[in-house]
């Protein structure tokens, strides 16, 4: 097992996604960061199935949406309210090709005006139903898979996000 931790430490350093400033910068609405950029990048997990493939990127996706989020209320002081950070999934066009999702960091530092936009609901899609099975296995219960209720018939984003982006200021 260490070999994977390893092997996902590698992962984080080439996309540049152990460089606390990116998950603080002042985007001017929100930022999509990929958790890969590059298939090769994830080479490691080719012995795994496609289920397991996906738990393993989405739980790393969700610890490094996470530390952001716990180390925004200390950084960013008054504004950690308005900051927001979740799990993007994409590449349900391109399933075959990766056999696998591609799981996003999604930031913004304007939460309110984000999810008024996003206007996220859950429409039980088989998307959204795969993602949740991934939650629930990994114990992941305060997280919930949700599609905008803008894009319509078949999503090609399920955002994961944790249930306390609801609570605040509702």
């Amino acid at each position: 097992m260490s070999g994977l931790l390893d092997e996902m430490k590698m992962l984080l350093k080439k996309e540049g996604l152990l460089q606390k400033d990116l998950y603080f910068a002042d985007y001017e609405t929100f930022e999509e960061i990929p958790l890969f950029s590059r298939t090769a990048h994830i080479d490691f997990l080719q012995d795994f199935t496609f289920d397991e493939e996906n738990t393993i990127l989405i739980n790393q996706a969700i610890g490094l949406a996470d530390n952001a989020h716990k180390t925004a209320i200390g950084s960013l002081a008054n504004d950690a309210d308005d900051y927001f950070v979740c799990v993007s999934i994409t590449g349900w066009k391109d399933i075959k090709e990766l056999n696998c999702l591609t799981p996003n960091l999604y930031i913004s530092r304007r939460r309110a005006w984000l999810l008024s936009c996003l206007n996220l609901e859950q429409h039980h899609t088989a998307q959204e139903v795969l993602i949740n099975r991934y939650l629930l296995a990994s114990g992941l219960e305060e997280y919930m898979a949700y599609s905008s209720k803008s894009a319509g018939g078949d999503p090609v984003r399920i955002y994961i996000v944790n249930q306390r982006y609801f609570q605040l200021h509702s």
